[in-house]
């Protein structure tokens, strides 16, 4: 449980997840991108994106005070380009566990920053690395943000629920994947000794049987759910109809998979499966 301050007029959001939705949000140009937090009853809510890509967290623990008096926040990628080393910390493995508090100072600070700074304040919220065992706070471990009413905004819940909407459903249970066989899909790509950051398209299918199957210029991946056992591909795509058959043909056939082989013709015009080509080799000149 997340110990309350004695003014309720705070939000607490998990360290790594506040970390992991900024890093997303600041790859936008400076005023497209964002990070919105609400309150989803029990717990936070915290999406950060870039126009391009959205990244959801639910966090268990996250508390929205009592006295808070927002029910939802948003901030730019801009109000954080000084504050770009506390953010970073924050996706350090001994900040992972920690809370961000986000506190609503705009009586105290923000009424001192409007009469002595002549800074138009609407709002102020001070973010605040929670340090559980230290009685001081180390040097930029807090910074304050001023919002203002006119602050570009991209999102907000309605925003968010159309896009939920328009997620496509699953066709198929949900399937738990080792995550090391999905990060195998890095493979596909060659870099060629390069560290080009060029789009690298993949397209990727679940097919039947949960397969995972990943698609790019010159080559393919096929990988296995967890919870086939200890079956191989060669059982999962054995066909007592077509015993001779190659794995690979049986699992791509235009019958069974015709959105796979279709990105696979147009990826690799000649996968050549139906004649298995001549390799040559040196031994042939002797």
């Amino acid at each position: 449980m997340v110990s309350k301050m004695n003014n309720k007029k705070y939000v607490s959001i998990n360290a790594e997840m506040l970390g992991r939705a900024y890093k997303i949000a600041k790859r936008a140009n400076i005023i497209y991108g964002g990070i919105f937090i609400w309150s989803s009853g029990q717990g936070l809510n915290i999406v950060g994106t870039d126009r391009h890509s959205l990244i959801f967290f639910h966090d268990e623990n996250g508390y929205l005070g009592d006295d808070f008096h927002h029910e939802s926040l948003y901030f730019c990628a801009s109000k954080f380009k000084k504050h770009k080393k506390f953010m970073q910390n924050l996706l350090t493995y001994k900040n992972h566990k920690k809370q961000v508090y986000i506190e609503d100072k705009t009586r105290d600070e923000g009424l001192i920053r409007s009469i002595f700074l002549k800074q138009k304040v609407d709002t102020l919220f001070n973010f605040k690395l929670k340090e559980p065992n230290k009685k001081s706070n180390n040097n930029g471990s807090s910074f304050s943000v001023v919002c203002e009413s006119n602050d570009d905004k991209m999102l907000s819940r309605e925003v968010l629920e159309n896009i939920f909407i328009k997620i496509p459903k699953k066709i198929f249970e949900p399937t738990p994947f080792d995550l090391e066989k999905i990060k195998l899909i890095d493979n596909l790509v060659l870099r060629h000794g390069s560290k080009s950051r060029k789009l690298k398209p993949v397209t990727i299918h679940v097919a039947e049987s949960n397969m995972l199957c990943a698609i790019c210029e010159h080559a393919f991946l096929i990988s296995m759910p967890l919870d086939l056992g200890d079956k191989t591909l060669k059982e999962i795509f054995k066909s007592p109809q077509d015993k001779d058959k190659n794995i690979f043909e049986i699992a791509i056939s235009e019958k069974k998979y015709k959105q796979i082989f279709n990105d696979i013709k147009k990826f690799l015009p000649d996968p050549g499966f139906k004649n298995n080509k001549k390799v040559y080799t040196q031994r042939e000149e002797i």
